[in-house]
């Protein structure tokens, strides 16, 4: 074999297995970035935790947060949705609307029970995008920093522009996200 077809033998196989890895992490994209831009948000606290207490510690305890920031609110919206849904089927069981309202509100209660049936299935993926999510969480806190400066030794750009470019990555990251949090807060 030449050393031109060997290149194009190379490139093949890279290409082969850049493709089924990306099908290997697909299912966890969402994972991934949620993972990333919760180590964006709980970062800071982790600096400030890290000073006081060893690293490792720092970011348990920053996913503990992490976990208890999200999962009482969801508990609790969860919680309303289950008693307003009964509630709403009670009502509409015992309230005659007329045979074809009713035959709507039947449709629509069947559908909803099929529906979270889908829903039941689902929780095992559910639970294993969380875990993925918090466990990337934990090194994406721990190792940042030289996550960073990795991307930044990647770049092929002068260190005064890779600066501000990360500068500016960061000025407009926080400016989305913190964003996104107080239109969600409105």
């Amino acid at each position: 074999m030449n050393i031109k077809s060997s290149k194009y033998l190379f490139f093949g196989v890279f290409i082969l297995l850049t493709i089924l890895a990306f099908l290997v992490i697909r299912p966890f994209i969402t994972a991934i970035l949620t993972s990333i831009v919760l180590a964006y948000l709980f970062y800071p606290l982790y600096k400030i935790l890290s000073k006081k207490i060893n690293n490792t510690l720092a970011a348990i305890l920053v996913l503990l947060i992490a976990l208890l920031v999200i999962i009482i609110p969801t508990f609790f919206i969860l919680e309303s949705l289950v008693k307003e849904s009964i509630s709403l089927y009670n009502y509409a069981k015992t309230t005659d609307f007329g045979p074809f309202i009713n035959n709507i509100l039947d449709n629509f209660f069947k559908y909803v029970i099929s529906e979270s049936q889908g829903f039941i299935r689902s929780i095992p993926g559910f639970l294993l995008n969380t875990f993925v999510t918090f466990f990337l969480l934990y090194y994406f806190l721990k190792e940042g920093s030289r996550i960073i400066d990795n991307v930044k030794k990647l770049m092929p750009i002068s260190k005064n522009h890779k600066d501000i470019v990360i500068k500016e990555f960061k000025r407009v990251t926080s400016a989305v996200v913190y964003g996104l949090i107080l239109i969600g807060l409105v």
